[in-house]
Order: structure tokens, then sequence, then C-alpha cells
């Protein structure tokens, strides 16, 4: 951290969370716009997501301080806080979407695929680019690591969307949607 003021990751995940923040309102929008719960579901995941990358970001931040007469060894630990708040607000999440999954199984609606998988094909990109930004370190870091990881999954998230809008666009399974 001597002579690079952002070595600990801040401008990443400055980026990773307005990247993110955007990506998340394109699909928001799309899932209303298609009815998709599969479109819809991610983006509140992926508001979820923004959530903990900002508190990862924050974290990252205070991280920063120095240590004074009251935090003897700074505020490091907050990076290890991060993470968990993060898991926590993903149960909470996971918990209202599964509800709204099940009631829609007995009559999913159509969902037009080729958006879906056009818009989940993003998130791919969108999730592999934002784990490129924060790669580096995350070895070393818990805080960065967890917002690694989860960027590398969302992305599997996102290509198992892409395979449901291909099954719906193609096969007419409109099943898929809420089961994704």
């Amino acid at each position: 951290m001597h002579g690079h003021p952002h070595a600990d990751g801040t401008r990443a995940f400055a980026w990773v969370t307005l990247i993110n923040l955007a990506y998340t309102l394109l699909e928001a929008g799309y899932g209303f716009a298609t009815n998709s719960l599969a479109l819809l579901s991610d983006a509140v995941h992926n508001l979820g997501d923004v959530l903990g990358l900002a508190l990862a970001w924050g974290a990252a931040v205070l991280a920063r301080r120095p240590p004074t007469a009251r935090h003897t060894y700074g505020w490091r630990r907050a990076t290890l806080l991060s993470p968990l708040a993060n898991a926590l607000l993903l149960v909470a999440f996971s918990g209202a979407l599964g509800w709204e999954a099940i009631r829609r199984f007995s009559a999913p609606p159509e969902v037009p695929g080729l958006p879906v998988m056009v818009v989940a094909a993003l998130g791919i990109a969108v999730n592999l680019g934002a784990a490129w930004l924060v790669r580096d370190g995350h070895a070393q870091d818990l805080n960065r690591r967890g917002a690694f990881l989860h960027l590398v999954a969302d992305a599997a998230v996102s290509l198992a969307a892409v395979l449901a809008g291909a099954g719906m666009w193609w096969l007419g399974w409109t099943w898929l949607d809420p089961a994704m």
C-alpha cells in the first residue's frame, strides 16, 4: 500500500459496484418488460450484490484508516465483516424469490426466451469483467476473495439463465422461468 493509494482495491470496488448497479437496472427493466421471473430474480440478486459490493468497498475504505488509541489495529477487521453482511442479505433475498417461484409454478407466464438469453449473456460478461477487476490480491484478502468468488458464481448463474432462455425459446418450456 506504500506509494499506491488504491492498492487495497477501493477503486476496483467502486467500478465493480457501479457497473453492477447499471446492469441490475437494465436487467430489472427487461425482467418487468418480459414478465420474466428469471430476470427479475437475478436483478434482485444483483441488487443484493450491489449492496454487498458497496459494503466491501466501504470495508476497504475503512481498512485504510490508520490505528488510533481506541482502535489499535486500525479498521482492517472491517473487511472480515463485509462478507458476513453480504451472505445475510443474500439469504433474505433468496427466501422472497423462492416464494414467488413456487407461486408461479402453477401457472407460468409466457416469457420470450430470446431477450432472456441476451440479457443473461450480458450478465456473464458483466460478472466476469467485474471479477477480473477485483482479482488482484483476492488470495490474501477475504473481502476481495469473497467479492471475486461471488462474481464468478454469478456468471455461472447467468449461464444457467441463458440455457433456460434457450429452453423457453426453442422448446416452449415456460416452467423454466420460475425454475430459474
